[in-house]
């Protein structure tokens, strides 16, 4: 079923069973309706639950882009294009999970919706609550695609570097939910301000940014994969510091 009739299924649902108030005119999103392009987006404007979270979320953005250097403002912004754009094929995989699609299954309208109401409250969650002027690695960091969580780092010695603890994962929205693993180990080495997190990868400050290196490409071998990923080429991101809090505390494990 194409993806505009699930998405009709959805407004039909939720307003049959209370999920959407579509008369409901104080739950407006923070964008105009009649521009509506994107499925989430007429989504957004026919849940009130949704459109109060992306109003939400439109503040936090601004409060968070305004709290920011230039430079980790910009990349913010970039961050929250790929956010965006990540949000159709989130709910089209919610709608009808690929690991058991079969022809015989229908499309869930409330799988979809619960999918994205979660992705903007994770979002939200990392707006609001920014450590801006974070000094060291130690700590949450997030960004659209990766939370990982670093713990302080130990050790240091005349033969040998201090080394930090990483838990968490860099993960993609799709069929094979590719992934990179950071497992919870607490033995990666810190040398000359750089988190060694294998022989070709680390991890940097830039800025109020933490940043696993280098890029990645197009044209990345598939045997540089590190050993830590899964069907995921490399594991490098832009991750902003983040405070601890009730919706995201590090123990990130859902499957996207």
């Amino acid at each position: 079923m194409p993806l505009k009739h699930v998405i009709c299924r959805i407004l039909i649902f939720a307003a049959a069973f209370g999920g959407i108030d579509l008369a409901d005119a104080a739950s407006k999103p923070s964008f105009d309706c009649s521009t509506a392009r994107k499925n989430f987006e007429r989504m957004t404007c026919g849940d009130a639950k949704l459109a109060e979270l992306d109003t939400r979320l439109n503040r936090a953005y601004a409060a968070a882009i305004a709290s920011l250097p230039l430079d980790d403002a910009a990349a913010l912004k970039a961050d929250q294009r790929l956010f965006n754009q990540e949000n159709d094929l989130a709910i089209d995989e919610a709608s009808q999970r690929p690991w058991i699609k079969r022809p015989e299954m229908d499309e869930s309208p409330e799988d979809a919706i619960a999918e994205l109401r979660l992705r903007f409250r994770e979002r939200l969650a990392m707006l609001e609550n920014l450590d801006v002027g974070r000094k060291d690695f130690a700590g949450l960091w997030m960004s659209h695609d990766t939370t990982i969580v670093v713990t302080p780092a130990k050790g240091a010695g005349a033969t040998n570097p201090a080394t930090v603890g990483i838990a968490g994962r860099k993960f993609s929205v799709g069929d094979y939910h590719s992934h990179c693993d950071f497992g919870a180990s607490d033995d990666f080495p810190v040398e000359d301000g750089k988190i060694a997190l294998d022989g070709k990868h680390w991890a940097e400050r830039k800025g109020e940014r933490l940043a696993i290196l280098p890029e990645a490409t197009a044209n990345d071998p598939a045997e540089d994969q590190p050993d830590f990923c899964f069907r995921m080429r490399s594991p490098a991101a832009m991750l902003f510091p983040v405070k601890p809090n009730k919706v995201i505390n590090g123990d990130d494990d859902r499957l996207r």
